[in-house]
């Protein structure tokens, strides 16, 4: 009985259980998001390669995606103020994820992983939706375990 009542007092099963909403939905979702993706990305440049895209090419294509992820997150906040969070957060995961990884899995040279690449920089217009949705419904005080979760 005691070990129960020591998991119960621990910040981040307590802030899990006290929040509710969008804070609540968004940390359990996080892992079906989060787990496949940074088990995924390693591999990428290898397919890459394996796909005949050179080093020069896979690092033209990351530097590319970064000076347009730098562009589309300054517009993800107006984005998000005009469309609302919910939705600019689909639309994102939309074009940002789905459309992205369609193109990406049929993807057979460098210029179709560069447009995937680009198409998945659009995930940056719903970082800033996302980060509000999860935090906006949230007590200040828990922010920290929100985030630590």
């Amino acid at each position: 009985m005691k070990q129960n009542a020591k998991w119960k007092q621990h910040a981040l099963i307590r802030v899990l259980a006290n929040n509710h909403g969008n804070p609540r939905t968004l940390i359990l979702i996080e892992p079906l998001w989060g787990i496949p993706y940074n088990l995924i990305t390693p591999f990428a440049t290898l397919y890459m390669y394996t796909l005949g895209v050179t080093d020069v090419q896979i690092g033209l294509i990351l530097s590319v995606t970064m000076a347009v992820q730098v562009v589309i997150a300054f517009w993800g906040g107006i984005l998000t103020d005009k469309l609302g969070r919910k939705f600019t957060t689909m639309l994102g995961d939309f074009f940002g994820w789905a459309i992205a990884c369609l193109v990406w899995a049929v993807s057979q040279n460098f210029w179709m992983f560069l447009i995937a690449a680009v198409l998945n920089c659009f995930e940056q217009v719903n970082q800033t939706a996302w980060f509000c949705l999860l935090i906006e419904d949230a007590d200040p005080g828990d922010l920290v375990e929100i985030y630590t979760w």
